[in-house]
């Protein structure tokens, strides 16, 4: 459950309390990742740049600023600072720490929107961006645990703890995939609807501007139809055509 910290109404989604906090209290949006009781060991930067004299106020973990910046590499979400980057070269950005902290993530969040509002830099788009996630967590599940509360992260762990101690498994797992997939998109398919044949299903739904994927769960049984129609394998048909006159 997720409380509004203003009025106390118990919500059962963030994304629920976050529209209770906009529409009623026009206040700021509630992150899971504001309640995380941990300490992190954070470092307040500036990057200016010594031609133009624009800045970047930002906020890291690691261990150093120069970690932070990556040789100019590690702002690819910005696309104005990036360009810049590129058009004046690394050697003319200057890298100021500016203050070190070990304070939760809420803490830090309001520290970046003070230095933010301090030093108004203009490579910055908004007030603030600090997300903290384990660097060892792939993008799928950093997606998820951005939007679903923390109980799934027991379920991620248990997935990664069985994959480490399967090896064997895993690659036997993704090799099955992977041919599966490359067979499935080689092969004919047909809508029973119409009785026409395509080449393959990414072909079908080139033609028809559909979703090639959802074209492969009707053939492979997984879904009974896409968009009103019921799609097969035409050599699944084939067979049971030839098993059915023996």
């Amino acid at each position: 459950m997720f409380e509004c910290k203003i009025c106390g109404r118990q919500f059962n989604q963030n994304y629920n309390l976050n529209r209770h906090l906009q529409d009623v209290h026009k206040s700021l949006p509630h992150y899971i990742q504001d309640d995380d009781p941990n300490l992190y060991n954070f470092i307040f930067y500036m990057i200016k740049n010594k031609v133009n004299n624009m800045r970047y106020v930002g906020a890291t973990t690691q261990n150093s600023v120069k970690k932070r910046w990556k040789n100019g590499k590690g702002y690819s979400f910005n696309k104005e600072f990036t360009d810049d980057i590129k058009y004046y070269g690394v050697d003319n950005f200057e890298l100021i720490e500016l203050e070190r902290k070990t304070c939760t993530v809420y803490v830090a969040k309001r520290l970046e929107e003070e230095y933010i509002d301090k030093y108004k830099p203009e490579y910055n788009k908004s007030r603030c961006g600090i997300k903290i996630m384990s660097p060892k967590m792939t993008l799928a599940a950093q997606r998820k645990l951005s939007n679903i509360p923390g109980w799934y992260e027991n379920n991620i762990n248990s997935c990664r703890k069985w994959q480490k101690n399967n090896p064997n498994e895993v690659k036997k797992i993704a090799q099955k995939r992977s041919i599966a997939g490359a067979h499935s998109k080689g092969r004919p398919v047909i809508c029973i609807e119409t009785g026409i044949i395509y080449p393959s299903s990414n072909k079908a739904a080139q033609i028809l501007g559909i979703s090639p994927s959802k074209i492969s769960e009707c053939c492979r049984g997984k879904s009974k139809s896409y968009k009103n129609q019921h799609w097969k394998f035409v050599d699944e048909i084939e067979e049971n055509n030839l098993n059915d006159e023996d």
